[in-house]
């Protein structure tokens, strides 16, 4: 079962007094608080500031989304949900023409990485749609531009005035996993309690930079192909804690975006 709220490890994954006061109102001392990390059909990842656990989910486990927050209850054949707290700052993605139902991509969010890389042709068409939906979210969106050690030093200042002209005030940081160039700059993102997403397309290099801020191997990558257009080495959403105390949540690479209107722009107690 999960640590108590009042655990620092808990604190640590961003368990904070307005959620105590959220499982406080299910009225059962018995439930104890966890966040999900994962999730997966039928079953999801939760952290408990101690460990982690696999539940199963009932249903299609479809209202449950990576980084909320969740009571833990005792079941008749093992820990369940027994509920989902009310989320902060939730980044969705719309129904879509095939039939496909609006979708919480994930929860309870900081700061949002919307990321392009410079070693194909940047897509400032789909950086305005992922900072749009960043901003409806209620996060704070952050310009990450990727594989700047692949071209020169003229075509990334080129790259950065080309997204500043679009990104609304955004910040821009320029990085390079390869050689660690820039990665200074995301130093206030990475504190104890603070969750990131990283969104943008296939082969910008989003599963590289978790592997390098984890410090691990602990998702996998791969090569982009040769049309300049990347392989969805990540296939699920995954939260990640970081060596510093932030967790980081990686998303598949997704083409078809519109923003859920009204969606997760919750106060923060």
């Amino acid at each position: 079962m999960p640590a108590t709220s009042g655990d620092a490890a808990l604190e640590a994954l961003g368990w904070d007094e307005g959620w105590s006061s959220a499982l406080a109102e299910l009225s059962d001392p018995a439930l104890l608080p966890a966040r999900v990390s994962r999730v997966d059909r039928g079953w999801c990842t939760v952290m408990t500031g101690a460990d982690e656990a696999r539940i199963a989910l009932e249903h299609d486990g479809s209202t449950v989304a990576v980084g909320d927050w969740v009571a833990i209850g005792a079941g008749p054949t093992g820990d369940r949900i027994a509920g989902v707290l009310p989320r902060r700052h939730v980044f969705s993605r719309a129904a879509d023409a095939k039939g496909r139902a609006a979708q919480v991509v994930a929860a309870n969010l900081d700061t949002i990485l919307v990321c392009d890389a410079l070693d194909g042709r940047l897509s400032l068409r789909h950086l305005q749609r992922y900072l749009a939906m960043a901003r409806e979210s209620g996060a704070t969106p952050v310009v990450l531009v990727t594989k700047s050690d692949a071209v020169s030093s003229e075509a990334v200042a080129e790259a950065v005035d080309a997204i500043n002209a679009v990104a609304d005030g955004a910040r821009v940081v320029v990085v390079s996993s390869a050689t660690g160039e820039g990665m200074d700059a995301l130093a206030p993102y990475l504190v104890s309690g603070h969750t990131l997403a990283l969104l943008g397309l296939s082969g910008v290099g989003k599963s590289t930079l978790v592997n390098l801020l984890a410090g691990a191997d602990v998702l996998t990558t791969g090569a982009v192909r040769s049309d300049g257009s990347g392989r969805h080495t990540t296939t699920h959403r995954q939260l990640v804690p970081l060596p510093g105390g932030a967790m980081l949540i990686d998303t598949p690479g997704m083409r078809s975006l519109s923003p859920v209107v009204g969606e997760g722009r919750a106060p923060r107690p």
